[in-house]
């Protein structure tokens, strides 16, 4: 089992997060006459909530059951949180990966044929 504290605390899950929001701030402008679709993103956008460490907090409070906000909101604070958990895992177990990789070519790994 993974404890989530060790990736709350990891910094790369903060550049993470802002990068999903960067994504979300930079969405191309709806085509005319449209208009897009109000999202738990935009009230957290007129909050001035829209920041990875919010999230996080916020992320500790959910999963503390003593967060404030709507199902759709807390809903939006998981897919950020757990997203970017997500990513920030699977980029440790590459790393790791490689390191062992090159570790073995370090050590010896495969000289080719031994003549004596």
């Amino acid at each position: 089992m993974v404890d989530i504290n060790v990736f709350l605390k990891d910094p790369a899950l903060v550049e993470i997060i802002n990068g999903s929001i960067t994504a979300y701030n930079l969405r191309p402008a709806p085509k005319n006459n449209l208009r897009y679709k109000r999202t738990p993103e935009d009230s957290f956008i007129e909050a001035n909530n829209f920041n990875a460490m919010w999230l996080i907090d916020e992320f500790l409070k959910i999963t503390a059951k003593k967060s404030t906000l709507s199902a759709a909101q807390r809903e939006c604070v998981n897919r950020y949180v757990v997203g970017a958990m997500q990513k920030l895992y699977y980029q440790n177990l590459k790393k790791k990966a490689e390191e062992a990789k090159n570790g073995n070519k370090e050590e010896g790994g495969d000289k080719g044929p031994v003549s004596e």
